[in-house]
């Protein structure tokens, strides 16, 4: 089982990782990548849309992700997802989820600005570590999506 202290050092890369990736690269999007830690390992995956996309719910996706990672034989300490989120008019944003399979959550947000031709910039990021006294409010956690696909007995929802 992971420590407190390194699943949050995990996101702290995660999130250095993501920035380097968007401010070295001349990308108008982000493409949802998951980070799947392991011991001292961190595999990176990420999960391309294929055709039109609108319809799919992006969790279920996540757990299907999840259950074929399982099937491949795959386990995760912690499992990280980052993925774009809000609209350029109104503050978009990069999110960082991340989850362990005994239920721990921290995340965090990477203030996105637009350049010429929309070319996307990290211009800051705000982590929220895992602390016992603090639970994360708000929408669903796509890492726990990845988690409960990774984790289920076959058969089960």
């Amino acid at each position: 089982m992971i420590s407190d202290s390194d699943f949050d050092a995990a996101l702290e890369w995660v999130v250095q990782a993501t920035t380097n990736v968007v401010n070295k690269t001349d990308s108008s999007v982000y493409i949802t990548t998951v980070f799947l830690l392991n011991g001292e390992s961190m595999v990176v995956e990420t999960l391309v849309s294929e055709g039109h996309s609108r319809d799919v719910d992006p969790y279920e996706v996540l757990y299907g992700f999840g259950k074929h990672l399982r099937a491949l034989g795959r386990t995760a300490d912690a499992v990280f997802v980052a993925y774009s989120a809000g609209e350029p008019a109104s503050g978009e944003n990069i999110t960082v989820t991340g989850y362990t399979p005994d239920g721990r959550a921290n995340a965090a947000v990477l203030q996105i600005e637009r350049g010429g031709k929309a070319v996307m910039r990290v211009i800051g990021s705000k982590i929220y570590e895992y602390s016992k006294r603090n639970r994360l409010a708000g929408s669903r956690n796509p890492a726990v999506e990845v988690i409960r696909g990774l984790t289920e007995e076959a058969g089960g929802k």
